[in-house]
C-alpha cells in the first residue's frame, strides 16, 4: 500500500497524477475530473432560472431580487438556488419604483393613485414606505410625514446600518426617514445644482454628493448639513461615487478621447476629504499584454466594498475591474459575456457577486483577491 504522502491529496486513496486546479496539491484523476472532492474556496456560477432577471443583491451575499417575464418581483436565495417561501407579495417592477432588499429587509415605495380633477387627472400619491423582515414577510410601514405629497423617491436606498432610508428626488434634494418613523428630514446638499450621483456611510453620518465639476462630502446632523470639504473634478460630469471605511470614490466622465477615470480620495477624522487622489485609474493606463483597452459599461455598474478596500466596476467586454486600494492595483477577472447588471461585495467584502440578469457568480475572496472562474460563458 502506498505511503500517505504519495497518496491523493483529497481522497486519500489513489496515487496522485496532477495538481488540482482549486488548491494546488495533488490528486487523482478521478478527483481532478470531480471539482465537488475539493475543499477550497472556488469561483462558483449558476443560472437561476428560465424567464428570470435578476437586479440587484442583498448585503449579505445571500439573497437577491429577481423579476419574472410578467415583472413579478421575488426574493432569491443565492445559496439555496430557490425563491424565498412567497412571505411578502412584492409590486412589479417600476410600479413606480423597484423594491429592494438590505439586510434581510425588503422595502418599497406605498403609494395610491389620488384623482386631481380638471387637466392634472390622476397623480401618484407618495404615501409612505413598505417594509418586510425577510424570513417572516410580516409588513410594517413608515407613514410620510407629509399629507399631500406626490413626488416619488428616486432610487430608494437602505443604508448599511438598515436605520435609514433615504432617497433623491426630482427638486435635487436628498430625504432621510428613520425608519422607526419619527425623523424625517430634507437636505439640499448642491445649492443650485444637478444631484448626479449620491451616496449615505450612516457609520459616519457622512452624505457624499456629485454634480459637474465637484463632488462634496457633508456630515449629517439631524435636520441640518455640515460642510466638511469639496473635490474639485474640473471639466467632468460624475455620474457614480461612493463612500466607506474613511475614503470617498468617483468615476469622473471626461468624455471625448480622455474617457472614463476613477479616483479614490482619503478623508481625515473630521471628514474632509484630500485635496488629491491616493489612486487613479483610467481607461487609457497601460495593460497586461493581449488585453484590449477597457471601456467602462454604460449604465455604469460598480460597488464599493463595506470597509472601502475593494471597488469593482464592469467594463464594456463583460469582464470586471477589481481594484485594491489598499495596495493601489487593479485586477481583471473574466465574467460575462453580456452586460453586468448588479454587482456587490458581501458584507465583510468575503465574495464579489455578479449577474448579467440570468446567471450569477461568486467569487470568494482567498487572501488579498478575489478567485478567477474556472470558465465563464453567457
Amino acid at each position: 500500500m502506498p505511503l500517505r504522502s504519495s497518496l491523493c491529496s483529497h481522497c486519500q486513496r489513489q496515487p496522485p497524477v496532477t495538481p488540482c486546479a482549486h488548491c494546488g496539491r495533488m490528486v487523482c484523476a478521478d478527483c481532478s475530473a470531480d471539482e465537488a472532492t475539493c475543499a477550497a474556496p472556488r469561483a462558483r456560477s449558476f443560472r437561476i432560472g428560465f424567464g428570470r432577471s435578476l437586479h440587484q443583491f442583498d448585503p449579505t451575499g445571500e439573497l437577491a431580487l429577481v423579476a419574472s417575464w410578467f415583472r413579478r418581483q421575488r426574493v432569491f436565495d443565492l445559496l439555496r438556488r430557490r425563491h424565498v417561501a412567497d412571505a411578502v407579495t412584492l409590486p412589479y417592477s417600476r410600479v413606480p419604483l423597484s423594491p429592494i432588499v438590505h439586510n434581510r429587509l425588503v422595502a418599497w415605495a406605498w403609494t395610491e393613485l389620488q384623482n386631481q380633477g380638471g387637466s392634472n387627472g390622476s397623480m401618484r400619491r407618495f404615501r409612505g414606505l413598505n417594509l418586510a423582515a425577510l424570513p417572516r414577510g410580516e409588513v410594517r410601514r413608515v407613514e410620510n410625514h407629509r399629507d399631500d405629497d406626490f413626488e416619488l423617491p428616486i432610487d430608494l436606498r437602505l443604508s448599511s446600518s438598515g436605520r435609514v432610508a433615504w432617497f433623491s428626488t426630482r427638486s435635487e434634494t436628498i430625504r432621510m426617514w428613520s425608519l422607526d418613523g419619527k425623523e424625517q428630514h430634507e437636505h439640499t446638499p448642491l445649492r443650485a445644482a444637478v444631484i448626479q450621483s449620491a451616496d449615505f456611510d450612516d457609520g459616519a453620518d457622512l452624505l457624499f454628493t456629485a454634480t459637474y465639476g465637484y463632488a462634496a462630502v457633508h456630515r449629517v446632523a439631524g435636520p441640518e448639513l455640515v460642510a466638511t470639504g469639496r473635490i474639485r473634478l474640473p471639466d467632468s460630469d460624475n455620474p457614480w461615487l461612493a463612500g466607506a471605511g474613511g475614503r470617498v470614490v468617483v468615476i469622473s466622465d471626461y468624455r471625448g478621447d480622455r474617457g472614463h477615470e476613477l479616483s479614490a480620495f482619503a478623508l481625515d477624522h473630521e471628514g474632509a476629504p484630500a485635496h488629491a487622489p491616493f489612486y487613479t485609474w483610467s481607461e487609457h493606463d497601460p495593460l497586461p499584454i493581449n488585453m484590449e483597452t477597457p471601456r467602462i459599461q454604460h449604465p455604469i455598474v460598480a460597488t464599493l466594498g463595506p470597509d472601502g478596500r475593494y471597488v469593482a466596476l464592469a467594463l464594456e467586454d463583460g469582464r470586471l475591474a477589481v481594484h485594491d486600494l489598499d495596495r493601489t492595483t487593479v485586477r481583471y477577472l473574466r465574467a460575462h459575456g453580456r452586460g453586468v447588471t448588479a454587482l456587490r461585495f458581501s458584507k465583510d467584502a468575503g465574495s464579489l457577486l455578479s449577474t448579467n440578469g440570468r446567471r450569477v457568480i461568486i467569487r470568494p475572496r482567498r487572501g488579498d483577491e478575489f478567485l478567477e472562474l474556472a470558465r465563464a460563458r453567457g
